[in-house]
């Protein structure tokens, strides 16, 4: 597979990671629900939830949690190559780490949405 396309996934989870930080920023800094496809469930409203204090002590620290594992595993993966070369398994269990984090987040935002929508 070309480096360069590798790179560019790379870059990409890196900027999803950030804009999840982005998003635990803002609803801490605001403290009420906004739209966002990270928060309100599709289809849905800011105003239908049932518990928005709630939601928001059960959703934020997830947040921060999977906005900092992807944006650092996608930072490591973006080094790779650029200033060290990791092994191919090392950097398949980053991989591995990584979908690890998002199938957990994917969990328990399904849990906060059968709970509080």
């Amino acid at each position: 597979m070309d480096d360069s396309f590798l790179k560019l996934f790379d870059l990409i989870s890196t900027a999803c990671g950030v804009y999840i930080l982005y998003s635990y920023v803002k609803l801490r800094m605001v403290g009420r629900l906004f739209p966002s496809s990270l928060l309100i469930p599709n289809g849905r409203q800011p105003k239908d939830c049932l518990d928005e204090e709630g939601y928001i002590r059960y959703i934020r620290p997830r947040l921060l949690v999977i906005g900092v594992a992807i944006t650092v595993l996608g930072l490591a993966m973006l080094a790779d190559g650029t200033f060290y070369q990791l092994s191919q398994g090392l950097a398949m269990g980053l991989i591995g780490l990584a979908l690890a984090f998002l199938v957990w987040y994917g969990v328990c935002s399904a849990r906060a949405n059968r709970r509080y929508w």
